[in-house]
């Protein structure tokens, strides 16, 4: 009887799909979380952060890869481009601005792109080494 429901209660999750739907009882097959607005009136709030707040303490905001904020003293929505132990705070739509060649890394993706305001250079990932933009 415990191999029964032990084997049912494995075809149960793998059946199951989880998706999340906030103000949606059927979210969107492609969405992992899909978010409707009842009366389209309303939007998603990303967090909010400062300058100073960013910059005080890494450990405060845990920024992880990829992770999405807004910057009220810029006024622009940024992204951390590094890790978390080093983050890259760069703005959505612009190439993020390192300190130190020092700080580019081989787990990109080829095309990424870098701006080093230490030598004023464009370096770009080829996919198997950073090289920088002749001018």
């Amino acid at each position: 009887m415990r191999f029964f429901l032990l084997l049912f209660f494995v075809f149960v999750n793998i059946l199951c799909y989880a998706q999340v739907g906030i103000s949606t009882e059927t979210p969107h097959a492609a969405a992992e979380l899909d978010i409707v607005a009842p009366n389209n009136n309303t939007g998603v709030l990303i967090p909010i952060f400062t300058d100073a707040q960013i910059t005080s303490d890494v450990n405060a905001i845990n920024p992880t890869h990829g992770m999405l904020i807004y910057n009220s003293t810029k006024q622009r929505f940024m992204y951390n481009a590094g890790t978390n132990l080093a983050p890259i705070w760069s703005i959505v739509g612009a190439i993020p601005v390192i300190d130190d060649i020092a700080h580019l890394t081989t787990y990109e993706i080829e095309g990424d792109m870098r701006y080093c305001a230490t030598n004023n250079r464009i370096y770009f990932w080829n996919g198997t080494e950073w090289k920088y933009l002749e001018p």
